[in-house]
């Protein structure tokens, strides 16, 4: 695993390279859930997300999946340039 590339209150934002398609980052609470966020199809209120594992908890809390929403919702043109830099372009 690589190192967190951004961090949201304890949460761990990571792109992996030669990921796949379509655009998406991993969120990860430490010992407890990791979940695949696809940017491009969330909004304000709705996160659209793939569990990827969990551990001790059963994915995301409401306030957790709101703390990412917020900050797709401000950073969704970042995030698409951090896909094509970091997944995209080799």
């Amino acid at each position: 695993m690589t190192r967190a590339d951004y961090q949201i209150d304890g949460l761990e934002i990571k792109f992996y390279p030669n990921d796949h398609d379509p655009e998406h980052f991993h969120v990860l609470k430490k010992g407890e859930w990791e979940i695949k966020v696809f940017f491009r199809l969330c909004d304000e209120i709705n996160l659209v997300y793939e569990l990827k594992w969990k551990l001790k908890s059963l994915g995301p809390s409401s306030n957790d999946k709101k703390r990412i929403c917020n900050y797709v919702e401000k950073c969704k043109d970042h995030l698409e340039r951090e896909w094509k830099t970091k997944v995209c372009e080799k």
